[in-house]
């Protein structure tokens, strides 16, 4: 019997086997990656709101007692953001959770207070795996007896005249006097109203304000509050919340930053709109250094003053005002200065219309800003005609202590060039002059 060709039939028989393995495996593999839900990695990102779709118990059931609260969403739902926007009251303490895909359940691992109106409250802390938030506040009840509670409480909500916010900002919350705990939170509609229902006869008090940056927490410094109590004497109660700062702590003066020999930099302890006198006293002979200009922004203030003949002195500010219109009647604060001379050149930092530009408009306004405080007989300037160089008569405002406005006091020929000349004679209280002369060519047109 020839057996040679037989000789290689166990190494294919090997191959074979390896192959079968290998092919195996590779399916086990595409089997087990199935079944694993991921998200999309390629595409445009997600940005859609996740939706709750159903609840379990529906609003409004009566006698429910099955030991779980189920809520359905439109998308899978990341656990630790539901369970941080779950308001439940009266509180369940002992409770566990479990997801899958886009259900959430609240399996209740205690008995029921009988007779008892459940509020269920998911606020917008909520967001699906992509950090997409809520939209609005989910709010359901259920009854574990026979009815529901069916009180009411409405409102309207007003802004302190000079503020301004929306709806969406606003948050609403609803607690309990009795155990000072919070029952449920809302919006207000675009017409600035709101209601809570399905409330027991009691009293309760209701608190809003302003979250500008989204914490769900209440900054009285820069947040709009109000908050009042009411109690249900009647099925349907109304109130008017008016949001206003809360703020009455009085404005201090916080620090001194010497800029310079005369120019120093004081910073107070919040946004101020208006200081009536500031004095600069020697702390050896009692004499004032004078103090020849100041300049306020928010919570700092400019202040140029004449050469300084010692280095030791104490600011003195009368009625600080911010903006609340809480007063401190007098602050004092003690600062050195030894700082030199301010020796760096004057510049123009903005020109309003700029250099080139053609203007619809025969009494244009000339808006310039420069880096430091000049006083306003040190701002030279000089508006022509650029077709016969004649000088136009013009009017200066000043806005702030760095801001003019310049226009023309009667209108200028239409389509003829004209240039506003910025002299480099221009100086700041330290007598630093502008780095440059600096020329601004406007052409007025007016199409007839």
């Amino acid at each position: 019997m020839n057996t040679d060709k037989y000789r290689y039939i166990p190494k294919y028989r090997k191959k074979i086997k390896k192959l079968c393995v290998l092919c195996v495996l590779c399916v086990s593999i595409f089997l087990l990656s199935c079944g694993k839900e991921k998200p999309p990695t390629g595409g445009p990102k997600d940005t859609v709101p996740p939706e709750i779709i159903n609840g379990e118990p529906s609003n409004l059931t009566n006698n429910y007692n099955k030991g779980k609260i189920e809520i359905t969403f439109s998308e899978q739902i990341d656990p630790d953001s539901f369970q941080d926007a779950l308001i439940i009251y009266p509180t369940i303490l002992n409770k566990r959770f479990s997801e899958s895909k886009s259900r959430i359940t609240i399996k209740i691992l205690e008995k029921l207070l009988p007779d008892q109106t459940y509020h269920i409250t998911i606020d917008n802390q909520c967001q699906d795996i992509r950090n997409n938030h809520l939209e609005d506040i989910y709010h359901f009840v259920f009854s574990t007896g026979d009815s529901i509670d069916s009180n009411s409480i409405s409102g309207n909500i007003s802004i302190e005249e000079g503020f301004l916010t929306t709806s969406s900002k606003i948050c609403i919350s609803l607690y309990s006097i009795e155990d000072t705990i919070l029952i449920t939170k809302t919006t207000p509609r675009s017409d600035n109203t709101f209601d809570f229902t399905n409330l027991r006869n009691d009293t309760y008090l209701i608190s809003a304000f302003e979250d500008i940056n989204g914490d769900l927490e209440y900054d009285f410094k820069k947040e709009l509050f109000d908050k009042q109590e009411v109690s249900l004497i009647y099925p349907v109660q109304s109130v008017d919340l008016k949001l206003t700062l809360q703020d009455t702590t009085k404005p201090e003066l916080k620090k001194i930053i010497s800029k310079s020999k005369q120019h120093l930099l004081v910073e107070f302890s919040e946004e101020i709109k208006q200081i009536h006198h500031i004095a600069i006293i020697n702390k050896v002979n009692n004499s004032e250094l004078e103090v020849l200009e100041t300049m306020l922004n928010g919570n700092e203030m400019d202040v140029i003053t004449a050469i300084p003949d010692t280095v030791s002195y104490i600011l003195v500010a009368n009625n600080i005002i911010d903006l609340k219109n809480n007063i401190n009647l007098s602050d004092s604060i003690n600062f050195v200065n030894t700082m030199p001379a301010d020796t760096n050149a004057l510049l123009l930092t903005s020109c309003s219309p700029e250099d080139g530009t053609t203007v619809n408009n025969l009494m244009p306004s000339f808006l310039i800003e420069f880096n430091k405080i000049i006083a306003l007989d040190n701002l030279i300037v000089d508006l022509k005609n650029c077709e016969n160089n004649n000088s136009i008569k013009f009017n200066i405002d000043r806005i702030i202590g760095n801001k003019f406005k310049i226009q023309p006091q009667t209108k200028l020929q239409n389509y003829v060039p004209y240039k506003l000349v910025i002299s480099s004679d221009c100086k700041d209280y330290e007598g630093n002059k502008l780095d440059k002369e600096v020329t601004i060519n406007i052409l007025p047109i007016i199409f007839q």
